[in-house]
């Protein structure tokens, strides 16, 4: 068994052989996770964005056929007004 002094004697190598593969693998698998964390987040945020922005489109597209309607109907009753003169 190590005494203290055998511990004063080591060297920072062997203080942290021990843990230096794990800790680089629990940092990897939380830098990971963080990724993922933030991938998910922005994924939601984009969908949650091009929905609006498809549904925005949308609401424009049918607004320009009703003006578009209008429009025409106005002209039709303007040629049988004429029409009718």
């Amino acid at each position: 068994m190590k005494d203290l002094k055998d511990f004063y004697k080591d060297s920072w190598d062997d203080m942290t052989k021990y843990h230096k593969s794990d800790a680089l693998e629990f940092s990897l698998d939380v830098w990971g996770w963080w990724r993922r964390l933030k991938a998910k987040k922005l994924k939601g945020v984009m969908d949650r964005s091009r929905a609006y922005w498809r549904k925005k489109r949308q609401r424009q597209r049918v607004v320009r056929m009703l003006r578009l309607q209008r429009k025409f109907e106005k002209a039709m009753r303007a040629v049988k007004e004429n029409a009718n003169v």
